[in-house]
């Protein structure tokens, strides 16, 4: 009976695969060998040598979306734009949202210190990430969070897309292949009885990623406003970057489409040599080339300012004429603070219009202050709520770069310690709570089957996604004009990150979650 038994719980396994598990190392082999051909890589993260690189973590095949709710996450990337701009502007309801956080929140408060000590910018480039979930029963977008510095693996992204239709396309058309590709998407919902199977899938429902023409389109547009055709983009990055790659498709394409050169530089080799022109503001590298915009793809985290040094590089660049993407306000227009007091009733319309706000607002999760000096009814009840289901919730750092967040058990234990005390009696207590967090209900999307490839090993399992949308802008500021001058406010693109079921973090470059494509329907 046993041996009865366990080959029946090998059949019902088997058939929850999304593939044959033959199948899927010879597909996962074959799609390795694609990745590597075409640049869907990153230096290895545990090898010493700079130049030894193994292809980024990604899906084997796509995940499907509603096609709805693409299009509208599209819709509001402008109105996002829009929003951090008029966000940053307002530098009185910037400061004040930001109060609370500043006496918990070292980093913020060093960032906020800084923001007042410097010029407003009148020129500013945005490069900016909202990121989703679908949510309920109706799988509708709610929005996770909004990445203003250092949005990663765009262009990356746009190779998954590309191994995506050449998997679909290549191996639809291998007829030992094609029945485990028709039956896989099958269970994904996705049919057609069109003759080039492969072929139509990949035009009726893989839509085209722009990120490598949106990205640096908006860098050489920006490099066009400073006026200096011979000025460099300086990328501020990371000693001993990984995602290298990413970054130099947007190099190469900067050159090759635009004319446009980049240098790469740290915040520690700004101190040590970048100069500023006193009467021009100019900002001068090491080698003697003016800076004409200056990208961060660094700076987001504490751990990019480990002295005074880093802290020095950023303030210099502050203080010079190049274009900054992001410039300081927007860095902070993108915190979790700002996003949880914009979710509060009346203040996203205090930027947008009527209608502009109401398509925002239907994308926000529940936020929550949890500074007792801020908490209203709805807060006190979430708290609560969240001591006792913490599942349910997800507790919130003005963070960016993934791993800073609290869940489960570790989201409880840090309320009861912040909240010993039932509900309001806190505040008579003298208890200030965590004016540093926020408290953000937890988005639960469906799951989906998916094939993972990582390191070349291949994993199949229950997975849950995230789906980013680049937005580029470019606003200036004309001397005697009431309002701004727009340059650039468009959809740049996507990006999509899928995890197994159980883990919290969605990180690539943290090693949470694989890369993939949408799939729409």
């Amino acid at each position: 009976m046993a041996a009865i038994a366990a080959t029946s719980n090998e059949a019902e396994a088997t058939k929850s695969l999304l593939i044959d598990p033959v199948v899927e190392e010879e597909l996962a082999t074959e799609a390795v060998s694609w990745a590597s051909m075409n640049g869907l890589q990153m230096v290895h993260p545990h090898h010493d040598e700079a130049a030894t690189f193994i292809h980024a973590p990604f899906s084997l095949l796509p995940n499907v979306y509603p096609r709805q709710e693409f299009e509208r996450a599209k819709r509001l990337s402008p109105l996002y734009n829009l929003l951090v701009d008029r966000v940053a502007c307002d530098s009185e309801w910037l400061d004040r949202t930001l109060a609370p956080v500043l006496e918990d929140d070292p980093f913020t408060a060093r960032l906020v210190e800084l923001w007042k000590s410097t010029p407003h910018q009148t020129r500013r480039l945005g490069i900016h990430r909202s990121d989703y979930m679908l949510h309920g029963p109706l799988s509708r977008f709610l929005q996770i969070e909004l990445n203003t510095i250092a949005s990663s693996f765009g262009c990356i992204s746009s190779r998954v897309a590309d191994l995506h239709n050449h998997m679909l396309t290549r191996y639809g058309a291998t007829p030992a292949l094609l029945p485990h590709l028709q039956e896989a998407l099958r269970r994904l919902s996705v049919t057609t009885d069109a003759e080039n199977w492969g072929e139509a899938v990949a035009a009726l429902h893989l839509p085209e990623n722009p990120t490598l023409e949106a990205l640096p389109k908006a860098l050489a547009a920006a490099h066009a406003e400073y006026g200096k055709d011979d000025a460099v983009v300086a990328f501020v990055v990371q000693p001993g970057e990984k995602n290298v790659v990413d970054q130099r498709f947007l190099e190469g394409e900067l050159w090759r489409k635009h004319g446009v050169r980049v240098r790469r530089v740290s915040l520690a080799q700004i101190e040590a040599s970048a100069k500023i022109d006193a009467s021009s503001g100019a900002l001068a590298l090491e080698s003697g080339e003016e800076v004409s915009v200056v990208y961060f793809r660094a700076g987001y985290t504490p751990d990019d300012y480990p002295s005074d040094k880093e802290w020095e590089g950023r303030r210099r660049l502050e203080l010079s004429s190049a274009i900054k993407c992001p410039c300081l306000a927007y860095h902070l227009a993108g915190t979790k603070k700002v996003q949880q007091q914009l979710a509060q009733p009346g203040e996203v319309e205090r930027f947008l219009t009527a209608d502009e706000a109401s398509a925002v607002r239907e994308s926000f999760a529940a936020l929550h202050p949890m500074s007792t000096a801020e908490m209203g009814a709805e807060a006190w009840a979430a708290l609560e709520d969240a001591k006792e289901h913490p599942e349910r919730f997800v507790l919130k750092p003005q963070r960016e770069g993934g791993g800073n967040n609290f869940y489960g058990d570790a989201l409880r234990d840090k309320l009861i310690e912040a909240f010993p005390a039932a509900g309001e009696a806190n505040v008579t207590a003298g208890h200030k709570g965590l004016p540093e967090l926020i408290l953000m209900q937890r988005i639960m999307p469906d799951l989906q089957p998916a094939v993972l490839v990582v390191r070349g090993k291949s994993t199949q399992g229950q997975t849950l996604s995230e789906f980013g949308v680049f937005g580029t802008f470019l606003a200036v500021e004309d001397e005697g004009a009431s309002e701004p001058r727009i340059e650039v406010n468009e959809y740049g693109g996507h990006i999509l990150r899928t995890k197994l079921d159980g883990v919290d973090e969605g990180g690539v470059a943290t090693g949470y979650a694989v890369l993939s494509s949408p799939m729409v329907v």
